[in-house]
């Protein structure tokens, strides 16, 4: 009977005790996961196995969603490209429509390259700009179609609305870039292969 009591003494002594370094360690993992800082090793253990649980599941589930925004992108960019006067020719539209999507298939391989657990979401964000972007760009399509106009105000109606598609990417990019906490480099980068597609596309057909 004393051998019983003396354990259940030990017992409810040790619990409390475990359970506030549980509670401890927890706490310390979640600060010093935010501040980027090493935490205790048991915590990070527990914690690895269950986001090597969500992240196994994450690669699983292929990205069809990523591969339906950039397909319409695809195809939305192409119906901007064919109604701009200034791709008169097959070759030409499919050249710009190859610039613009080499922007997109850059952050791609960035995103395979140098994210490791973030790599789908990264994409699947990515590609949820670029649609919304090539929406963007209809304006000037629809507003053409109801209001014709002359070849070369078409032409800066388009350069108008590919600087306004650019600026609602942009401020969308940031958004995700800061719920995935990633650094502005990826927006730079991205920024630095418009500038440098967008002059590509217009030279190509003698603007």
């Amino acid at each position: 009977m004393l051998l019983f009591h003396h354990a259940h003494t030990e017992k409810t002594k040790v619990l409390p005790r475990t359970s506030m370094r549980l509670y401890y360690e927890l706490s310390s993992y979640v600060v010093n996961e935010l501040t980027n800082t090493p935490y205790s090793t048991d915590v990070a253990n527990f914690c690895t196995v269950q986001q090597t649980k969500n992240h196994t599941f994450e690669k699983m589930r292929p990205p069809y969603k990523a591969l339906v925004y950039y397909i319409l992108s695809v195809v939305i960019t192409w119906v901007f490209i064919a109604a701009n006067p200034a791709y008169t020719t097959m070759r030409l539209q499919l050249i710009a429509l190859g610039i613009a999507s080499l922007v997109w298939a850059i952050q791609v391989v960035g995103a395979i390259i140098f994210l490791n657990k973030r790599r789908l979401i990264f994409i699947e964000k990515a590609a949820s700009v670029c649609m919304w972007g090539s929406v963007c760009l209809l304006l000037s399509v629809v507003a053409v179609s109801i209001y014709p106009v002359s070849p070369a105000e078409h032409l800066k109606i388009s350069g108008i609305n590919v600087l306004i598609s650019v600026l609602l990417m942009s401020i969308l990019f940031v958004n995700f870039l800061r719920q995935l906490h990633l650094g502005y480099i990826w927006l730079l980068v991205w920024l630095f292969c418009l500038a440098i597609a967008i002059p590509a596309q217009a030279k190509l057909v003698g603007l």
